[in-house]
């Protein structure tokens, strides 16, 4: 797959769609075509979508870049419409919310400069949003002052679906909420600023220079208000300090309350109910908790005789009745994110020959909560296979053992 190419994300999308046409769904689909250096991608692709055979490149403008970036848009245009009449076809369409938005602007030389991360004019922050659904929406064209932040928020709305309280959005549709939002970009100097009806305030935090726009007189944000001497510096920029302060005040509430749940993420037993079967000595494993070594086990197991694979795997299956608890202590990686054991020194006497020095790993548990099957991976190089009996192991090799291993940690 190539995405480079939006009209092969959308075919991916469609496919992953039609699998499971019954069971409802939720996706998204993120075009690249759009995102600089605005690669159109091969004509191939065009053969991929008949409909798209004649999407070929047109000259919009003189300017390359920003030639390629409509044409850009247009192939993300095509590879939408794909999208919507496969939902038609399926008869999806009016039952599915779809939501269109982009996740930042471009810019093009309208204040000297390009892409989207050097400013926080309207060209960098001002996104299309449109909502289709034939029950909820009639062509309304409606213009409230919003950010990304508040897309959730009014999908739940739409959904009827309450608001997590940490979420900071509001739906677009309430009237409650204000005609405003604030944005911030670290990569040009600290930008902070904020939409308020239509007022425009842009504060610099580095160079301290302050901008303010009237975007009904003037939308192209060329007249900086502010020099002309008749707003008050402070009261511009006290709705920033209070979102600062608010973000702050937010921030150090999770952290708090994270430093307040820490406790319950702390993992500090290992238990590994172990057996095996004994040919020339004990099978032994080491285990690791995130690499570091925590030690070697050695198992007392029940002597084989076996001689066929059949034989092996009974001798195994009845050590494994007679498994023993090993506990280990992981004060030293309170919250690993994997363990390892580590099966060290396999032995058998040879095809045909009786005794083979295997190992059964029953359970794992971590602060006494059994670790589940869907978290244990063990590798080719043992030979071995995870059941619902537990995990054998034919030959040196790993079983690994995925976190977090506490509910709610990560």
């Amino acid at each position: 797959m190539d995405y480079n190419s939006d009209l092969c994300t959308a075919q991916m999308i469609i496919d992953w769609m039609r699998k499971d046409p019954r069971k409802p769904f939720f996706g998204i689909m993120f075009t690249a075509m759009t995102h600089y250096p605005y690669i159109t991608g091969s004509p191939m692709f065009s053969k991929m979508v008949p409909s798209a055979k004649d999407i070929g490149p047109v000259h919009y403008v003189d300017d390359e870049k920003f030639n390629a970036y409509l044409n850009a848009l247009k192939v993300g245009d095509a590879a939408f419409g794909e999208i919507l009449d496969s939902l038609k076809q399926s008869g999806k369409l009016d039952s599915t919310l779809v939501v269109v938005l982009g996740d930042h602007g471009e810019a093009f030389g309208e204040h000297g400069d390009y892409v989207h991360a050097t400013a926080i004019y309207d060209e960098n922050v001002h996104i299309p949003l449109i909502m289709i659904n034939k029950h909820l929406f009639h062509d309304e064209v409606a213009h409230p002052v919003g950010g990304i932040v508040d897309i959730a928020p009014t999908i739940m709305d739409i959904l009827g679906l309450p608001l997590p309280e940490q979420w900071q959005g509001r739906s677009l549709f309430s009237e409650q909420r204000p005609n405003r939002t604030f944005f911030f970009n670290p990569w040009a100097g600290s930008l902070l600023g904020y939409r308020d009806n239509d007022r425009k305030v842009i504060f610099n935090a580095t160079t301290g220079k302050v901008e303010e726009y009237d975007l009904k007189a003037d939308p192209g944000e060329k007249t900086n208000l502010f020099e002309e001497g008749l707003s008050d510096r402070t009261a511009l920029l006290q709705p920033i300090a209070g979102w600062v302060q608010s973000q702050k005040r937010r921030i150090a509430t999770l952290v708090a309350n994270a430093a307040g749940d820490a406790g319950h993420c702390t993992a500090t037993s290992l238990e590994i109910d172990a057996a095996g079967t004994d040919y020339q000595g004990q099978p032994r494993f080491d285990v690791f908790a995130d690499g570091k070594r925590l030690g070697e086990i050695a198992v007392q197991g029940k002597e084989s005789k076996a001689s066929t694979g059949e034989q092996r795997v009974a001798e195994l299956t009845e050590a494994a009745v007679e498994a023993q608890p090993f506990h280990i202590d992981l004060s030293g990686v309170p919250n690993p994110k994997t363990i390892e054991i580590r099966y060290v020194n396999d032995e058998w006497a040879g095809d045909g020959r009786p005794g083979d020095r295997n190992l059964f790993i029953k359970s794992i548990k971590v602060n006494g909560q059994l670790v589940p099957n869907s978290k244990l991976h063990v590798d080719e190089q043992s030979h071995g296979y995870t059941d619902d009996s537990g995990t054998a192991m034919y030959t040196n090799g790993s079983l690994w053992v995925s976190g977090p291993f506490i509910e709610g940690c990560m």
